[in-house]
This record gives C-alpha cells, sequence and structure tokens, in this order.
C-alpha cells in the first residue's frame, strides 16, 4: 500500500511539475491508485484524494478539480478493481465485501479493535521510528520546507513540490490521529514524503560542505553498520 500511494503522490507531483505531460500523469496516478484498493482497499484513494483537494484548496485552485480527469480516473479505478471484486462477489457474495470494506476498515476507523486505546499523539513519535536514523534529520527538513507554505499559489515547481510533501504528511497523520484503532504501521505512507524532504536537505548541504559531509555519512554509515551487525548477532545466535 506504502508503494502504490507513493506512486500515487509521484505521479501527482510530476503532473504539477510538468504540465505538458499533466495528462500522462494523472493517468498514471489513477491506475496506481487503483492497484492501492486491490491492495488495501478504498484508503488508497481517499488518502490520496484529500491530499489533492487539500492542497488545491490552500493553493486556491479548486476549480483545477475539473482539469483532474477524474471521470477518465474513475474509469480506470473501476477497470482494475471490478474484475476482481466480481470474481469474488461471484464465489461468495457480499460476505468478504462487507468484511473487507465495513468491518476491515470503516470500523477500525470508527472503534478500537485489536490494539490498546491511543491518544490523539501517538502518531508523533511514529513520525521519527519509521524513518530512523534519517529522521534525525527530519525537524530540519520540515522548517526548511514550511516557509514555502508563506508563498502558497506561487508557480514555483520546487514550492509547490514541498508544499504537496509537506500536506501529504500532515493530512495522512491528521486522519489517524482521529481513528478509534491506531497502528503505527497506518501512517507507514508517509516514508517516501519524508525521505523526499530529508534528501532535499541533505542534497543542499552537499552542495556547501561536500568533503566534511562524505566523512561524516561516512562514519555514520559505520556506526549504524556495526550497531546492526551486533542486534541481528543478539537475536540470532543461540541462547540469546
Amino acid at each position: 500500500i506504502t508503494m502504490f500511494m507513493a506512486l500515487t503522490l509521484l505521479c501527482f507531483v510530476l503532473a504539477e511539475a510538468h504540465p505538458r505531460h499533466r495528462r500522462r500523469y494523472l493517468l498514471l496516478m489513477y491506475a496506481a491508485a487503483a492497484f492501492g484498493v486491490l491492495t488495501k482497499g478504498p484508503v488508497a484513494v481517499a488518502l490520496p484524494a484529500l491530499v489533492v483537494l487539500v492542497y488545491l484548496a490552500v493553493e486556491r485552485r479548486l476549480a483545477d478539480l475539473r482539469r483532474m480527469m477524474i471521470p477518465a480516473g474513475i474509469a480506470i479505478v473501476a477497470g482494475i478493481v471490478l474484475p476482481w471484486y466480481l470474481a469474488i462477489y461471484a464465489q461468495h457474495g457480499w460476505v468478504h465485501i462487507k468484511e473487507f470494506f465495513i468491518d476491515e476498515n470503516l470500523m477500525r476507523y470508527a472503534q478500537p479493535v485489536g490494539a490498546p486505546r491511543r491518544g490523539v499523539l501517538f502518531y508523533l513519535p511514529v513520525l521519527f521510528s519509521d524513518l530512523f536514523p534519517w529522521s534525525l534529520l527530519l525537524p530540519v527538513a520540515l522548517a526548511a520546507a514550511w516557509p514555502s507554505l508563506a508563498h502558497r499559489g506561487s508557480a514555483e515547481p520546487a514550492g509547490r513540490v514541498r508544499r504537496i510533501l509537506l500536506l501529504w504528511i500532515a493530512v495522512i497523520v491528521v486522519f489517524f490521529s482521529f481513528s478509534r484503532t491506531k497502528q503505527d504501521l497506518y501512517i507507514f505512507p508517509i516514508v517516501p514524503a519524508e525521505a523526499a524532504l530529508v534528501g532535499v536537505v541533505l542534497a543542499s548541504a552537499a552542495r556547501r560542505v561536500e568533503v566534511p559531509l562524505r566523512w561524516s555519512l561516512a562514519a555514520a554509515g559505520v556506526v549504524v553498520t556495526v550497531a546492526g551487525a551486533a542486534l541481528l548477532a543478539w537475536f540470532v545466535l543461540p541462547a540469546r
């Protein structure tokens, strides 16, 4: 689900960054979302759609919804998803479909299922755990990208991309923060956006302090490798 949602995000970013090829990337975006639906259900369409809606509202471009090729998108999603569900219905009737859509999706959001009660701030530490150790740079990356929100509506491509990435993270985290069932893996689709923002910071730093950064990253790589080997030995060796 993270892979297909990341592809959905990537295609939308490319559609925004390359207006001449917008139609191609939007069609690919809908295909990626459809395969996400096959993987994990309607959340693969609902969350990206919510992010796009918030982004267009922030950009004061809600009229651009007419340019999102929504009828074609519905046809693509239906063409990819419906054969599977028609086959499931032919074999099992509505039982499997109801259990998946209602019990495994809506009910998990509306009431706690198989997990302890967790507060609205549960996902804040998860922001840092899923991308560790690179998430140590996440506060710097978010601070560097934050000014792009002040220039919303700007046509500058890099600023638009940063705003999309920030909103991708914010919308998904806020959405699941109000879910009654909370699991750390629910917000894993934000990791590609986090990685992109951290990558911008690393690339910028590399241009300014290329040699020191190389040595620092080499040292960090050695430390992480040694620590990983030690942990692996600890859990794998007999009697541990």
